[in-house]
């Protein structure tokens, strides 16, 4: 959702490609959470899943911020 409410300083939202990237690997993650919660699989495979969605938290701010920087430095 933050994609689309996030304000545009050009025409163009910028480079999406670490706003995909960042749907995949949060997608992924909730997956292997829930897996390995109905598999009582392995701790390693409920860490992969949450070291997944951290990736997908710095690959949405990397999208971001410059999207956010422009608008902290008018507010100044």
């Amino acid at each position: 959702m933050a994609f689309w409410i996030l304000p545009r300083w050009q025409t163009q939202r910028g480079d999406v490609r670490p706003a995909w990237l960042a749907f995949v690997l949060l997608n992924a993650g909730i997956w292997l959470v829930v897996l390995a919660s109905w598999l009582a699989a392995p701790a390693g495979m409920l860490a992969t899943g949450r070291v997944l969605q951290a990736a997908a938290m710095a690959a949405f701010a990397l999208h971001a911020w410059p999207r956010v920087k422009p608008w902290m430095e008018e507010q100044g």
